[in-house]
């Protein structure tokens, strides 16, 4: 399968968010494959912050997976 991003679109995510990584409490990055098999760059990180969300969503759809561990509790679970 080919990829959507060439080498340099995802090493500018990673630089990127290598260059914020305690800004940003990143606890882990790094390249990896999205449910529809496309390679992509994963940030597991603290809580998406406001300047995260806003850089994130200036990049195209797919390139980024953020993974925060801090989560709102899903009140609808039993």
């Amino acid at each position: 399968m080919a990829s959507r991003w060439t080498k340099a679109e995802l090493d500018a995510v990673r630089v990127h968010l290598h260059a914020h990584h305690k800004q940003w409490n990143l606890l882990q990055l790094g390249p990896a494959n999205s449910e529809d098999g496309q390679t992509c760059m994963a940030a597991k990180l603290t809580r998406v912050l406001p300047e995260v969300a806003t850089w994130a969503a200036s990049l195209p759809v797919g390139i980024l997976s953020l993974d925060p561990w801090l989560r709102h509790a899903d009140l609808t679970a039993s």
